[in-house]
């Protein structure tokens, strides 16, 4: 295991770290099943989504947004895609249940990724602990509605 001390950390890492640390925290006292994963000083955070090569992240994003997401990577564009399609398939009865998704096949990438963002002040760096509360709230319960929707589609990928 390595360990990162906070004296090598910049400042916007910490702050990553710091939040991290809070989101974890509130998501596992709404989600007492979730096994909870350690927070690292970097602007994603991410647990397995039940399949390999699929993640949800909670994201800190450009144009001062924050992402709900399910990660879909399995290492080749080909099955990554036939899994978007997939769960596309079932985009209307997804969306009935999870508003405001963003369906993001990727076409210049190799991952594809359905997500859900929010508005948020500012990056990381410029958001203060008081803003906090409001993004956490946020990540905690859309991230729950989201993993529960979107894991029962997945089981059948």
């Amino acid at each position: 295991m390595i360990k990162i001390s906070s004296q090598t950390m910049s400042e916007t890492a910490k702050k990553y770290l710091e939040f991290y640390s809070k989101l974890v925290d509130e998501y596992k006292k709404i989600n007492p099943r979730w096994r909870k994963v350690k927070p690292q000083p970097q602007n994603w955070l991410s647990f397995g989504a039940g399949k390999g090569g699929l993640s949800f992240v909670w994201a800190f994003k450009r144009n001062n947004r924050f992402a709900i997401e399910l990660y879909i990577d399995t290492g080749d564009k080909n099955k990554n895609e036939r899994i978007f399609e997939e769960l596309e398939k079932h985009k209307d009865k997804i969306e009935n249940e999870i508003k405001g998704l963003i369906w993001e096949r990727m076409e210049e990438k190799r991952a594809c990724r359905i997500a859900i963002y929010k508005n948020i002040k500012g990056n990381i760096k410029y958001l203060s602990e008081e803003d906090y509360p409001e993004i956490i709230e946020w990540a905690s319960k859309t991230m729950k509605e989201f993993s529960n929707v979107l894991s029962r589609y997945i089981k059948k990928v």
